[in-house]
């Protein structure tokens, strides 16, 4: 459960960290080697929009690429 919990705040804390670090408009790239869980997704999808950034999420399935509240995927993954 513990190690759950880490992975899923593993891509929210990374784009938090790329909003930090970079200039406003740039497209943020995270990658990782799991599954994207449910709650960083929707995340994600509201950060885009909040933002206004595009957000690029590489997870072991596929690319989820969110802009203005919506991803790629159809929110099918």
């Amino acid at each position: 459960m513990k190690r759950r919990r880490l992975n899923s705040y593993g891509e929210k804390l990374a784009i938090t960290y790329g909003l930090i670090k970079t200039s406003e408009g740039t497209t943020l790239r995270v990658y990782k080697n799991l599954k994207i869980c449910v709650d960083s997704h929707n995340a994600a999808k509201l950060i885009s929009k909040v933002m206004e950034r595009k957000i690029v999420v590489w997870d072991n399935k596929r690319f989820h690429h969110f802009k203005n509240e919506f991803c790629s995927c159809g929110d099918y993954w």
